[in-house]
């Protein structure tokens, strides 16, 4: 396929917002220049930065990191914006929150990455609060604020307008489940793998009481995201 017939096809499903069907479309790409006889060239070389960030909205952080290992050196040096891109996915892959939030804006992106990475983190950012709505009763202010890369008094706002209470004195959410967490419920295979998971730990089931709040974000979306 030709590059410009492909960008502008891309293009499309981009401003739809159908990630799966662009990852496909980006993979398919990269089959047929890799297969190519033609030269490769700034003018036919597949979209890594785009194809990384569409893995990140997909949640494919494997793909992601096999993408990378893909990139030929010679892109990579020539296109450090593709590192800070991948920066994203690293800190995405460890889960690392302040990480995550401090790639999404250390470096000044270019169009088109700048407007998707500006999505996916306002995705990212509303898809934890969902997740916190569900994993927690109680949360305090500070972890709530790291999970979500606000300031405090951002978090504090942003909580209470989507019906959180927080108590002053303590300095903790109690977090509401929206109509749409609730739809979403856990199924028996969830709780059954859940069940499965605490009966292997046995012995360990205390120390999940010592965890900070990361650990228990993260056994949540093992299960339940």
């Amino acid at each position: 396929m030709a590059k410009a017939k492909h960008d502008a096809d891309l293009n499309v499903v981009l401003s739809k917002q159908e990630w799966d069907r662009a990852a496909n479309m980006c993979e398919e790409y990269e089959l047929d220049f890799a297969s190519s006889s033609e030269p490769s060239n700034s003018n036919n070389i597949p979209n890594y930065g785009i194809h990384l960030i569409i893995y990140y909205f997909t949640n494919n952080l494997n793909n992601a990191r096999f993408l990378w290992k893909r990139i030929p050196v010679s892109v990579k040096s020539s296109k450090p914006e593709y590192a800070a891109i991948w920066a994203i996915g690293k800190s995405l892959w460890a889960r690392d929150y302040p990480a995550i939030y401090k790639s999404l804006t250390a470096f000044n992106f270019t169009e088109p990455h700048k407007g998707l990475i500006t999505l996916f983190q306002a995705n990212f950012r509303q898809h934890t609060f969902q997740l916190l709505s569900r994993a927690y009763t109680a949360i305090g202010v500070d972890d709530a604020a790291i999970f979500l890369g606000l300031p405090v008094a951002d978090t504090v706002k942003l909580a209470t307008q989507h019906g959180w209470a927080h108590d002053s004195k303590s300095n903790v959410f109690t977090p509401k489940v929206s109509s749409e967490n609730k739809n979403q419920g856990t199924g028996l295979p969830q709780l059954q793998q859940l069940t499965d998971y605490f009966t292997f730990c046995n012995s360990d089931i205390l120390k999940l009481i010592l965890l900070p709040s990361y650990y228990i974000l993260d056994l949540f979306l093992v299960f339940f995201a």
